[in-house]
Parts: C-alpha cells; sequence; structure tokens
C-alpha cells in the first residue's frame, strides 16, 4: 500500500510499502486521458475541497472509498476542512496505535495537518470496534484534556461537533455535576477535561476498542 503525504510547504513524501503486503492497498483505478495528463496548468492538485484532500494523498488515483477523517478548523464541521487522514485498517492493536500526525508505519496518509487547530471533525466510512482519542498533549498524557470517542457501529457519516465535554448538570442530591462520559448504542464518548481541547489538538490515537 502506498501513501503520499502533503505538507503545509507543499512537499510530496511518497510512503511504500515492501514485499508481499504492497498488493493488498486499494484497487488502481484506471484513469482517463484527462486524468493521466495530470492537474491543470497553474493548478494546486488538492484545491480546497474535503474530497480534494482526500484524494490528493492518493493522487493520480482519482478516487478513495475506504473509512477517513476530516478535520475542521471551527466546530460542527464548518470553515475550512483544513486537513484529511486516510486509514484504511483503522482496526489495529491497542498496543500499537495508529498515530496522527506522526505515525511511523506508513498505516495512514494524512495531508494538511497543522498542530492547535482542529475543533471538530467528520468520520466517513468509519468501521465499528474503533477507538479515536483526541489529545491535548503531543505524548496524550492522560492528565491533560483528551476524549475517547468509541464506535460500535458502522458509521456511514458522523460530525464530532466539539471536543468538549456536555455542559455540567444539576443534580438534586449532588449539586454541580460534570459530565465525564455518555453512552449510547450508537458510541461511547468519555471525557477528561482540564481547560478545554477545541482547538488545541496535539495528537490522535486510532485503534481497536479495548
Amino acid at each position: 500500500m502506498f501513501f503520499k503525504q502533503v505538507t503545509a510547504a507543499g512537499a510530496v513524501l511518497l510512503f511504500t510499502a515492501c514485499g508481499p503486503e504492497a498488493s493488498t492497498g486499494p484497487a488502481v483505478v484506471e484513469l482517463d486521458s484527462q486524468t493521466q495528463s495530470g492537474p491543470c496548468e497553474g493548478c494546486d492538485p488538492l484545491g480546497d475541497s474535503a474530497e480534494s484532500l482526500v484524494n490528493g494523498i492518493f493522487w493520480p488515483i482519482p478516487t478513495y472509498t475506504g473509512p477517513y477523517i476530516l478535520f475542521y478548523e471551527d466546530n460542527f464541521c464548518t470553515g475550512d476542512s483544513f486537513a484529511a487522514a486516510v486509514t484504511p485498517d483503522p482496526l489495529v492493536a491497542p498496543s500499537n496505535p495508529i498515530l496522527i500526525p506522526d505515525e511511523s508505519s506508513h498505516r495512514i496518509g494524512l495531508a494538511g495537518w497543522k498542530n492547535d487547530e482542529a475543533r471538530s471533525m467528520k468520520l466517513i466510512r468509519w468501521p465499528a470496534g474503533v477507538r479515536v482519542r483526541v489529545c491535548d498533549s503531543p505524548s496524550c498524557a492522560t492528565n491533560d484534556d483528551w476524549t475517547d470517542y468509541r464506535f460500535k457501529v458502522y458509521t456511514p457519516e458522523q460530525c464530532i461537533h466539539t471536543f468538549e465535554p456536555l455542559p455540567p448538570y444539576y443534580d438534586p442530591e449532588y449539586g454541580w455535576v460534570t459530565t465525564t462520559q455518555h453512552l449510547s448504542p450508537f458510541r461511547d464518548t468519555y471525557w477528561h477535561y482540564v481547560n478545554g481541547l477545541d482547538g488545541k489538538v496535539s495528537k490522535i490515537l486510532i485503534e481497536s476498542n479495548p
């Protein structure tokens, strides 16, 4: 499998997998003559759209149909979709999680990532049984802000509007209570709040649900 990583400065790094496993990547799509000719003169082959970000990782292959994540600079998946992460097989062992942005095992394609920028994210074609942990700390230290999303069912498309916990609620017996988790048949969410995570995301871990 191969990925092309596009940095903010426009440099391109091509990652390749060696040995027999290299053939397990996405099927090569037969390109028409217009696609084979490359991008238009003077154009940015990635452009500004989410689709361009994702397809740019595999450029010049024009389409990708596996799971991926889009990152947004504003809440509610609005504003610019400034980065994309393509993860064909996110079900990996918790002992060896996929890391954003510094994955070194070539299990992810990443374009446009910016530290301390994301305030929301959209997950597309996300499989069941995967945990996504969003962290403030570059080492995902558990004493800093983090949020866990544990997906229980296949999710065609889901916007995570904010990485912050739900507002505190009043309990007649205990007073104001800070929300630390929200459980549902579709996705469980766990929060560890210190001083806020929106716009402070430095690291993301992707792995199988513990």
